[in-house]
Parts: C-alpha cells; sequence; structure tokens
C-alpha cells in the first residue's frame, strides 16, 4: 500500500538539482525538476521535497568540503596568499601558523546550501553559509552567483565537480534510499522506526 502512494523514481538523466538546502535540525530541502516525456510532448516538472530524515555523512561533508572556496570569495583566507610571497619573508613556522589560523576561520564556516541556475555551459552557482563572527554571533553569507564555464575565481572547476558530486548525493538520498546511517552508533532501531511513523 505504501509503494503506491511514491512518487515515481526518475532517472538519474532526467533528475536536475535545483537548490538543496540542510536543515539546521537535520533533514534536507530540495528544490529540482525532473523530465518526463509523453508521445512527442516534453515536460519539466518542478519538485519541492522537505525531508526530515538526517542526510548520509558523504553528503554533509560534501557541502563542507566548499568551505575553503567560501572562505576565498570573502577574504576569509586570503591572508596565505600575502604569506606565501617572496616579500613577505615568510619562515616555515610562520606558515604553518598561518595555515593552523586559516583552518580555525574555515571551521567557523558552515555551508547550508547551494542553488543553481542557468542551462548549458550558463549554469552557476550561489552558495550559502552561516559565518561565526568574533563575539559568537552567526550570520548568514551568500556568494555572487558563480558561472562554472568563467575563470573569474580559478576554482570553478573544483566548485563544478563538488556540487555534480552534491547532485547525485541528492538523487540518492531522494530515491535511492541513501540516508544517515545511525545503525552505525547503535541508536537507529527506536528512533528511525518513530521517524517512519512521523514521516507517514
Amino acid at each position: 500500500m505504501e509503494k503506491e502512494n511514491k512518487k515515481p523514481i526518475p532517472s538519474k538523466k532526467a533528475f536536475t538539482l535545483s537548490k538543496a538546502k540542510l536543515a539546521s535540525g537535520g533533514g534536507l530541502d530540495v528544490h529540482y525538476e525532473v523530465s518526463e516525456q509523453d508521445g512527442n510532448a516534453n515536460y519539466l516538472n518542478k519538485h519541492h521535497d522537505e525531508c526530515a530524515q538526517d542526510v548520509q555523512k558523504e553528503l554533509r561533508e560534501l557541502f563542507q568540503e566548499l568551505r575553503p572556496i567560501v572562505g576565498r570569495i570573502f577574504n576569509i583566507t586570503s591572508f596565505k596568499t600575502l604569506m606565501e610571497t617572496d616579500e613577505f619573508k615568510a619562515t616555515e613556522q610562520q606558515k604553518a601558523l598561518g595555515d593552523d589560523f586559516a583552518q580555525e576561520c574555515l571551521n567557523k564556516i558552515e555551508v547550508r546550501g547551494i542553488s543553481l541556475s542557468g542551462k548549458d555551459d550558463k549554469v552557476g552557482v550561489v552558495i550559502t553559509s552561516v559565518y561565526e563572527v568574533a563575539n559568537g554571533q552567526k550570520v548568514v553569507i551568500n556568494t555572487p552567483r558563480i558561472r562554472f564555464d568563467s575563470e573569474t575565481w580559478g576554482f570553478e572547476e573544483e566548485l563544478e565537480n563538488i556540487v555534480y558530486k552534491i547532485e547525485n548525493e541528492v538523487y540518492e538520498f531522494l530515491f535511492m534510499g541513501k540516508k544517515a546511517e545511525l545503525s552505525l552508533f547503535g541508536e537507529d532501531d527506536g528512533s528511525q522506526a518513530e521517524e517512519t511513523e512521523e514521516d507517514n
């Protein structure tokens, strides 16, 4: 009976991610499009799913792989470029301290979501993060739209690869049943059953 109520699973080729946002309490908010064919007619159907189940570890880690990119866009770690110049004459110890401080700065960035727009070679992405400032307050920061086909920043290819992996993980989360593996911590038997009942 349950299976009859579920939406049909689109092929990966027909699936296009528009937005993906990690919910603060766990779960995922997703906007996506599915291209469907009915006879000779092609349709592009838009969907919005809010999923309460927590996402898999791989998806969370991919979002956080975007931290260095956000750090560079907002000049949070740009001092490293200065330290590496010959004129600065930084010692190896100073460079190591700089690396440690840069990592501290990156740890204050929590990437929450991506938003994709554009078609074909004009696809671009906006990255949404929460940044903890010096007094402990947290503010939302959005990058400008970064097109994958440009060479403005120098990391566009790396960004495109991460976004492509995020799209694959979101697809597997939505349609292949890939969720957080709570069983690894020995705590899924009761809680997972409760979540399933709540979702239905």
